[in-house]
């Protein structure tokens, strides 16, 4: 399962744009595929602590 690689403690600006901003770039290095699974929104704010 795909999981983003970032930390949000640190961040003043909207966490929503963060997140997307790590979907996009994983997408176009390649990371996150078409076929790997992504969490449920409820497991990302459980890891993402928000």
């Amino acid at each position: 399962m795909w999981l983003p690689e970032i930390d949000l403690s640190g961040e003043t600006g909207p966490k929503y744009k963060t997140l997307v901003e790590a979907i996009i770039t994983d997408i176009e290095s390649g990371r996150l595929r078409h076929d790997v699974r992504m969490p449920t929104h409820r497991e990302l704010a459980y890891r993402l602590k928000v």
